[in-house]
């Protein structure tokens, strides 16, 4: 048996959109791999936690290289309102979590658009629903799922 390939990329050198052009040692809270395999989307913070700017980062699995996705800034000590970052079965948008409603952006950096209130967001397979959850009240929690149009 065959030891299994394994690739270890050091997101070290991730830069903050909120401090360009500095090195920052950002947190990684998570990741998600595109279905194609060609990207990685990973939450980041650029500093502690408590007063982090959250960001997204793709980071291309054959070079290394990276961009930071429009996400909806809401400011220092944000961080811990951006999660739940996950890839269209396509590989074309990132679905992600801030502030408790849900957001798409294309991966080219574009149409940034809010869908819902909600968490946890997860693209059928046919990328055509998400399913997301709700808690309306303090220990309630709900299942949703919505129709997502076409582009």
């Amino acid at each position: 048996m065959s030891e299994p390939s394994v690739t270890i990329f050091d997101l070290s050198n991730l830069i903050s959109p909120s401090v360009p052009n500095t090195k920052q040692y950002p947190h990684v809270l998570g990741f998600s791999l595109s279905p194609n395999r060609q990207w990685i989307a990973a939450e980041a913070t650029d500093t502690g936690f408590d007063d982090a700017e959250g960001f997204i980062t793709v980071i291309s699995t054959s070079d290394y290289t990276f961009k930071n996705l429009q996400t909806t800034s809401t400011g220092r000590g944000s961080a811990h309102n951006l999660w739940g970052v996950t890839w269209s079965p396509d590989s074309t948008k990132v679905l992600f979590t801030r502030a408790q409603k849900i957001w798409t952006v294309n991966f080219n950096d574009t149409g940034l658009q809010r869908l819902t209130e909600g968490y946890a967001p997860q693209w059928s397979p046919d990328g055509r629903h998400i399913a997301f959850l709700r808690s309306p009240t303090q220990g309630v929690y709900e299942l949703w799922v919505m129709k997502v149009e076409p582009a």
